[in-house]
């Protein structure tokens, strides 16, 4: 049987208490795959994310086609955004309709996911859907005035056909 490698580095302090290991050091020319945001930003901005990794494929992805057509990419990137937000938005709504009598707790608590998520979902998706609509309007020619809810049955439709 092998040893058990957690209790030789989980060692005990004169004094009692655990030791913590500590975390190995990455060398400068090292490559790393780092799981927090904060680590992935410092690794993007280092040159030092490993570019066999998924995140610093689709980055790649993302700069090599801005330097193409920057336009068509932030259209494509609104249109997930878009995406995205309308299929939370409906989970939550579902999640409402599902549950109508049981949202309030007995102690008069309304879920944080209605409070405090829900309009930043739907402010997030209204935000996206007027840039993605000027830009498309800004690359069309058409001028006007801005209607959301012109944009997201386009949107839906548009979805519907693929």
């Amino acid at each position: 049987m092998g040893k058990n490698l957690s209790a030789e580095k989980m060692r005990r302090n004169p004094d009692g208490t655990w030791r913590k290991p500590k975390a190995p050091e990455i060398k400068a020319n090292e490559k790393r795959r780092p799981k927090d945001i904060d680590a992935l930003l410092a690794a993007f901005q280092e040159g030092t994310l490993d570019q066999r990794t998924k995140t610093a494929m689709q980055f790649n992805a993302v700069k090599d086609a801005l330097g193409k057509d920057p336009e068509k990419v932030a259209a494509a990137l609104l249109r997930h955004d878009v995406a995205v937000f309308a299929i939370v938005n409906r989970a939550i709504l579902d999640f409402v309709q599902a549950n109508q009598g049981q949202l309030v707790s007995d102690s008069g608590v309304i879920p944080e996911m209605l409070i405090k998520d829900f309009p930043k979902f739907q402010a997030a998706q209204t935000k996206a859907l007027e840039a993605l609509v000027k830009l498309e309007r800004k690359n069309s020619g058409k001028g006007g005035s801005l209607d959301v809810a012109d944009a997201v049955l386009d949107i839906t439709s548009n979805q519907g056909d693929e």
